[in-house]
């Protein structure tokens, strides 16, 4: 009952913008820690050696920056002292910004000794850098910035607020050791290389990898033909695409790095899926607009209030397991979803409801919503006129420790 209340309210989510987002610690090394929205990106900042995160609150863009009292101490000489002193040298340090003493502000909501800067940047947005003492001459600096920031700061306290130390998993003799040397995959041959949602020749493919650039391998799948698959960090490649993994075959790409100790990843299932016309082509005689767009964006919709009708059965499957039907209102809840679509000024995004859709290649637009327990839902819309679209929700989930996945095809149009 539980999970089947969840696909409601995500179909839901597309007449209802935002969603109440839960926070998961997150492990930044040498017994550190801290809690995001568990949706939330994260990649390593260059400049300050910390962690940078990013996602949405509600309809926000939000960033945070942690770096740690070991990565404080590698940017600037610490010893004790007053805490604004040392903030407005790590600031210094870190964004070459003249942090004034008379702006930063003792506070005393967290478990830890701390003060905080409070700043606005030239383009509208808005921050907070704090300094925590976590015990003698060791500081933690956290800076949060984004917009509409006012509206978040319960969350944006709760966050900060979950910096922890814990002594235990720092000198613990069993922890991991180091990990091995990373893996990176490039290639200078442009549209060439082939990304996938999957492992295997019968994956579809999304997008192509960039060239002259380095990507990281997080996982990596032997498939029954001996072929190697290299599963990439989607942070990297691609992070606002709706596919849950992108792959690509290591004979595609060139390797660098140790790409022999990679751990192994698991294949996700294969999803069915509904018939699908070429994007953005066919199916315009109905008499309705070809919608605009120039030829690398292909059809978009038009905007106004839309109805996307789910048809009667849902093909689920998991791994290992043989594809079956079943009646669509047992796994969604409903059949029919009334809602709006508006189009960015760029044509490469359109909002339905009160949720984002990205291109994913000429004529496709495609939506993402994960929970807390791993599952997903994944919605893409193929624009077929300007009045209607076609396309597909999947859902992703785990059942006794198989990957499943339900799948829909849909159909819109325009009220």
């Amino acid at each position: 009952m539980q999970r089947f209340i969840l696909i409601v309210l995500v179909l839901l989510l597309l007449a209802v913008p935002g969603f109440a987002q839960e926070l998961e610690p997150v492990d930044l090394g040498d017994g550190f820690s801290i809690s995001v929205p568990d949706n939330w990106e994260s990649e390593s900042d260059r400049d300050s050696g910390g962690m940078l995160f990013t996602g949405r609150i509600r309809r926000d863009d939000l960033n945070l920056l942690v770096v740690t009292p070991p990565q404080v101490a590698e940017l600037v000489e610490v010893s004790e002292g007053d805490l604004t002193d040392v903030l407005i040298e790590v600031i210094d340090e870190i964004y070459n910004a003249d942090a004034r003493s008379r702006d930063i502000d003792e506070v005393d909501d967290f478990d830890y000794p701390a003060v905080v800067w409070s700043y606005s940047t030239d383009d509208d947005l808005s921050g907070f850098a704090y300094l925590l003492e976590i015990d003698t001459e060791q500081y933690a600096f956290l800076d949060i910035w984004g917009e509409n920031f006012e509206d978040h700061q319960d969350l944006v306290n709760e966050i900060i607020a979950s910096f922890r130390f814990d002594a235990d998993v720092a000198t613990d003799p069993e922890a991991d050791p180091e990990p091995a040397e990373p893996c990176f995959v490039s290639t200078d041959q442009a549209r060439t290389v082939q990304i996938r949602v999957g492992p295997g020749e019968n994956r579809s493919v999304i997008l192509f990898l960039p060239t002259e650039r380095s990507f990281t391998v997080t996982g990596r799948f032997e498939d029954t033909n001996g072929n190697v698959w290299f599963q990439l960090d989607k942070s990297e490649v691609d992070p606002n695409s709706a596919a849950n993994e992108m792959w690509v075959a290591e004979s595609a790409v060139e390797t660098e790095g140790d790409c022999e100790n990679i751990a192994g990843a698991d294949a996700p299932p294969v999803i069915p899926g509904g018939p699908r016309n070429p994007p953005g082509g066919g199916g315009n005689s109905g008499g309705g607009s070809s919608g605009g767009g120039d030829a690398a964006v292909g059809g978009v919709p038009n905007a106004g209030r839309w109805s996307i009708v789910l048809a009667s059965t849902t093909a689920v499957s998991c791994t290992d397991t043989q594809t079956i039907s079943v009646n669509t209102t047992e796994i969604f809840g409903l059949t029919v979803i009334n809602t709006s679509i508006s189009v960015a000024g760029d044509q490469r995004s359109i909002t339905v409801g009160g949720s984002r859709f990205t291109l994913l290649q000429p004529g496709s637009y495609n939506g993402s919503f994960p929970f807390a327990d791993g599952s997903n839902v994944q919605m893409r819309l193929d624009v077929q006129n300007g009045n209607l679209v076609t396309g597909q929700i999947t859902y992703n989930y785990t059942v006794q420790g198989l990957n499943c996945s339900a799948t829909v095809p849909i159909t819109g149009t325009r009220s």
